[in-house]
């Protein structure tokens, strides 16, 4: 009898212990951790504490920037995760820290990782990845894509063939910045446009020329490749030369390469519209002179934080031989917000409430066309639209053809 009571307590104490095992294992296959430990984080608040804590002492520790910080944190999460968990962290991050907002360059992470996770899934992964951050993830894809094919790829035949035949948005634009820095180019911007001419329709001809001049200009993947030292960093010192450099070209390089030298050029005038404009207006091209000008809007946006009514006054700068200006740079500035933060509706919502009668029907019409973006199920954007005034409520919520060029501009990339 006394076997028989021992036998059963110690077959309880392993049915118990068996039960702590299963309970452990089940938690720890469940969940995912940021650090490579499957430790798991169901509360996204919890992940943004982490992940804001970890980047703030990295960036005194190691003296990384904390973007490239938390891009590197979020290329664990989307291939830990999946991307839209990661996007879903990172708008939360972005109402922690102001420094996520402009997070073109976080979101290349969440890119890196997706592809990471599955290298097969490229093509499908640019085509179907949020496209918040003016088109981060995207790119992101793209640009380890490239990377996994070694040296010398990005020739004439094969640059093409990378976006596929209806290319998402800007994808040429990162396909120029990588031809820039192949090894068959080694940051030749001549033999790079070359390369970009393959290009027979205009606006992807458009993407790969800003690209290869972007490249130029921030010299980010350059230096990462040798074929520049790091004094290209210091952008305002080399404003004279690159201002050089697009006065040599005509017609669409120029434009071009004005549109990509204002990321130099607002450093230099420490993100001051008008002294920006007044540069942007010395080019010798009109169109490049317009193509500078509303490529800064969405840049100095950035750097205010993307704050509408702090931002409104340059939108009413005079503009010589642009009558248009101040008509295109409302809906400029709502489009740069939101494709940065794609929850900011309310926000945009005010700013063109804000506005005198004739500029507000392009204002709302580019929140419309933001109506599919981010994470605003269709009621509850339908609803932040009923503050808009009656007649452009249509207009708000994108049910009514858009009276204002395109829904996508590349303003803060």
């Amino acid at each position: 009898m006394l076997n028989k009571i021992k036998t059963s307590h110690l077959f309880n104490i392993f049915i118990f212990l068996l039960i702590i095992l299963l309970i452990v294992i089940f938690r720890d296959f469940f969940n995912v951790g940021l650090k490579g430990q499957d430790k798991g984080y169901t509360d996204k608040n919890s992940l943004v504490d982490e992940i804001k804590n970890i980047c703030v002492k990295e960036t005194i520790d190691k003296q990384i920037s904390k973007e490239t910080c938390y891009s590197k944190e979020f290329d664990k999460i989307a291939y830990k995760n999946g991307p839209e968990y990661a996007f879903d962290v990172l708008f939360g991050l972005q109402k922690k820290d102001s420094d996520a907002i402009g997070c073109h360059f976080i979101a290349h992470g969440i890119g890196s990782g997706t592809y990471r996770k599955n290298p097969n899934d490229w093509q499908n992964q640019i085509t179907k990845i949020n496209s918040a951050c003016s088109y981060g993830a995207p790119m992101g894809v793209i640009e380890l894509y490239v990377a996994s094919l070694g040296d010398g790829s990005l020739s004439k035949e094969f640059a093409p063939t990378l976006c596929g035949a209806n290319p998402r948005a800007d994808c040429n634009h990162m396909v120029g910045h990588l031809i820039l820095v192949d090894s068959s180019v080694k940051g030749n911007i001549s033999k790079a446009i070359d390369i970009c001419t393959v290009f027979k329709d205009a606006t992807q001809r458009n993407f790969c020329q800003t690209g290869v001049f972007m490249e130029n200009v921030t010299a980010l993947g350059l230096i990462d490749h040798g074929y520049a030292d790091k004094s290209y960093l210091n952008w305002p010192e080399r404003v004279d030369g690159l201002e050089k450099l697009c006065r040599s070209y005509k017609g669409e390089e120029a434009a071009a390469c004005w549109e990509e030298i204002v990321h130099a050029a607002i450093v230099k005038f420490n993100n001051d519209p008008k002294k920006t404009f007044d540069f942007c207006n010395s080019s010798q091209s009109e169109d490049g002179a317009k193509r500078c000008k509303r490529h800064s809007i969405g840049i100095i946006g950035a750097s205010k934080n993307f704050n509408l009514t702090l931002l409104k006054p340059m939108c009413s700068i005079p503009q010589k031989n642009d009558p248009d200006f101040e008509k295109q740079c409302y809906p400029a500035l709502v489009s740069s917000a939101l494709s940065t933060i794609p929850d900011g509706v309310p926000e945009a919502i005010s700013f063109c409430n804000s506005l005198e009668g004739e500029f507000q029907p392009s204002c709302f019409s580019m929140i419309g066309a933001f109506s599919s973006y981010g994470s605003w199920p269709k009621e509850e954007f339908q609803k932040a639209c009923n503050e808009a005034p009656a007649e452009y409520r249509s207009y708000c919520t994108g049910a009514s053809l858009v009276p204002y060029g395109a829904s996508y501009n590349r303003n803060n990339d």
